[in-house]
């Protein structure tokens, strides 16, 4: 009887979610959360993945923007798109090609070969990533009502690369053209290396990767160059 007592007054108990929470179940590992933030630690919490559903999951993760969950879940934000840069190099890892591929892409890459491919290994050329803006922006084709509209609208573009040998100012000068649009140039201090880049035909991708709507003209771009140095360049 004694004993049964006891084992009651020191039983501890779950505490109890506040009504019209909308998953009380959740209560407890929130309160977690909250006492290692106002505490500024770090603390490793265990989500429990496999009970999540996607509506926990976005619950949980619009109030903490701390949790993180892997990759290869379902839930993470980037799923899709790495299970498919994944799934487009599956074969050239398997047969140990060789991929031109950043540091970011090899993180998220990996955690998908750790997870299907487990013992394969990736044989990684890092590839050269040049960012920088566009020269001469001013001068050429960025007030067309189509290439305005592109800027506001969407300016993530991917661009096209074409050399230019006849140019009176920059003898390894490379046109950056958007739909026939020309844009300007890639900036002198790496035309050289793009241009032998193009020639040795390598691969070289350009992506306009924001713009700003404000302050000088010539430094409104910013573009990222990449330069694949793979023997059988990776899809991307």
């Amino acid at each position: 009887m004694f004993m049964g007592f006891f084992s009651n007054l020191f039983k501890v108990k779950e505490p109890v979610a506040p009504p019209g929470h909308p998953f009380p179940e959740l209560y407890p590992f929130e309160l977690k959360c909250d006492a290692a933030i106002q505490n500024k630690k770090n603390a490793q919490m265990q989500l429990p993945i496999d009970l999540l559903t996607k509506e926990k999951w976005d619950y949980l993760s619009s109030k903490y923007w701390q949790l993180q969950i892997p990759v290869t879940h379902e839930f993470h934000k980037s799923h899709d798109f790495y299970l498919r840069r994944f799934n487009s190099v599956r074969e050239d890892i398997l047969s140990g090609n060789q991929l031109s591929i950043d540091k970011t892409d090899e993180e998220y890459i990996g955690a998908f070969v750790e997870q299907e491919l487990p013992g394969s290994k990736m044989n990684i050329v890092k590839p050269t990533i040049i960012k920088t803006g566009i020269a001469g922006f001013r001068f050429h084709d960025y007030k067309k009502k189509d290439v305005k509209e592109m800027l506001t609208m969407d300016p993530f573009q991917q661009l096209d690369t074409v050399i230019e040998p006849d140019n009176k100012f920059d003898i390894h000068a490379v046109k950056l053209l958007w739909e026939g649009y020309m844009l300007g140039y890639v900036p002198r201090e790496y035309s050289s290396e793009v241009t032998k880049a193009l020639e040795c035909n390598k691969e070289v991708t350009c992506y306009l990767e924001s713009y700003d709507n404000f302050g000088s003209v010539d430094d409104r771009t910013h573009i990222e160059i990449r330069i694949d140095h793979a023997k059988t360049p990776s899809s991307r």
